[in-house]
């Protein structure tokens, strides 16, 4: 018999719920609020190991920026609130391309590249400015076109394209463009700049991410933690508990037949939450249709100092993982002195199997290949790796419609998802925190 009664319970207490969480109680809401977790004190994709003095963060690169000024500076003051120091970078990243290191975003970077090839992707990019320009609001139809009609046909064939589907690992007509629309989640080409570049002048993209802060110490998770010490003063937190059912009695929704609420805030997987709840076959039949990738996280501990780089982006085919990360360079404390680290990322589909040995020894392999690990791995410490089982929504073709159809229906049950995984969208960290005050903003009228 449910006994405990709350206006509102949020279900999961990553980024997402504590972001939610805060928002509430710093804005002014007066009613009582539960927040349930099955992973706490784990920080989901914000999650960090501490091995041998080696610092990693084991949900992939995570870092601090926005161009909205006012989040930013939240984010920064979040960790100031429980003293903690950050550090300002200036992005030092790029892209890997047959043993080449053009500087990220790979069309600022061209100037590096000989003149030759400046001329092919030069060229290119304004034939497929000016095919677009004919065209009246041109709109893609699928990643596929969005690359080549945005890129030109050269960066698409050399970088975008294979770097697109290794991460996806689906064929790239099958995913949807109007992701690549949320701003800050893909660099978009400034025509002027990359005509530069195309003549050999230095130029630098995706400008509100140029400049990133990180924590001095504890990796990623130290922001999670500012974020979470926060809310626990605020609200009752429920830490190692999987929420196994939720029911419908009357005006409350009864969560694992004890807790009682008039509205659920989900930030847990969409897909999960529609097993746990009595709503209809066909509700459930389409969250069969969500997409996914997964993905292992794997740690790489080296002896003697890193290049001057943070991360680099590995289109080669030939290479197991799509990212790598010199983790060492993002704090002074994330490695022990003369020594370096390095986290990559690798994808996997749902229902691929997690083979630790295999994904490890190919990774060595890619390292090599790129001459950060010698052949007798002489500069080798150690080597870790963890599963993440979600780690990307895929945007398949009528992603949205499916998307929206679903969180109707939950809405119409007093349920609100919400956040990368309740709503299903490839959110950063600071687009979760807008969308947090967005969501007050529309559901409670606290600002």
């Amino acid at each position: 018999m449910a006994t405990d009664v709350y206006d509102i319970v949020i279900l999961g207490c990553g980024w997402s719920g504590a972001s939610v969480s805060l928002m509430l109680k710093e804005n002014r809401f007066k009613g009582n609020i539960l927040c349930i977790d099955k992973t706490l004190p784990n920080g989901g994709l914000m999650s960090t190991n501490i091995i041998n003095g080696f610092t990693f963060d084991t949900g992939g690169s995570h870092v601090i920026f926005s161009r909205n000024e006012g989040i930013l500076s939240f984010m920064l003051e979040l960790l100031e609130r429980n003293n903690e120091k950050y550090i300002k970078h200036h992005r030092n990243s790029y892209v890997y391309l047959e043993n080449n290191f053009v500087p990220y975003p790979f069309e600022n970077g061209i100037w590096v590249l000989n003149e030759k090839s400046r001329y092919r992707i030069l060229s290119s990019f304004i034939v497929s400015l000016i095919e677009n320009s004919c065209k009246t609001k041109w709109r893609p139809n699928n990643l596929l076109e969005w690359i080549y009609g945005t890129f030109g046909k050269e960066i698409g064939d050399m970088y975008l394209i294979p770097y697109n589907e290794k991460i996806w690992k689906r064929n790239l007509a099958d995913i949807d463009s109007d992701w690549v629309y949320t701003p800050g989640r893909l660099p978009l080409p400034n025509w002027q700049d990359v005509i530069k570049a195309g003549v050999g002048l230095k130029t630098e993209g995706y400008t509100e991410q140029a400049i990133f802060y990180y924590p001095y110490k504890g990796g990623i998770r130290t922001l999670f933690n500012s974020i979470y010490r926060q809310i626990s003063s605020y609200i009752k937190i429920l830490p190692k508990t999987k929420i196994e059912r939720i029911k419908f009695n009357g005006d409350y929704l009864i969560i694992n037949n004890k807790i009682r609420s008039k509205e659920i805030i989900s930030t847990i997987p969409l897909n999960e939450l529609l097993r746990i709840i009595d709503i209809d076959k066909e509700t459930k039949r389409l969250s069969s249709m969500l997409d996914y990738n997964s993905v292992a996280v794997v740690a790489v501990a080296l002896r003697g100092n890193a290049p001057k780089m943070h991360w680099v982006y590995v289109p080669d085919k030939t290479i197991i993982f799509h990212r790598y990360a010199w983790i060492s360079n993002y704090s002074p404390m994330n490695a022990p002195r003369n020594n370096s680290s390095i986290i990559v990322e690798v994808t996997l589909k749902p229902n691929d199997t997690f083979n630790q040995n295999y994904i490890e020894s190919k990774v060595l392999e890619g390292l090599k290949s790129i001459g950060i690990l010698d052949e007798s791995e002489r500069n080798l410490l150690f080597i870790r790796s963890w599963y993440n089982k979600y780690g990307y929504p895929i945007y398949r073709k009528g992603h949205k419609v499916i998307r929206n159809r679903i969180t109707s229906r939950l809405k119409e049950l007093k349920i609100l998802p919400f956040g990368r995984w309740g709503l299903w969208h490839y959110w950063n960290m600071d687009k979760i925190l807008i969308e947090a005050r967005n969501l007050l903003i529309k559901r409670l009228n606290l600002f």
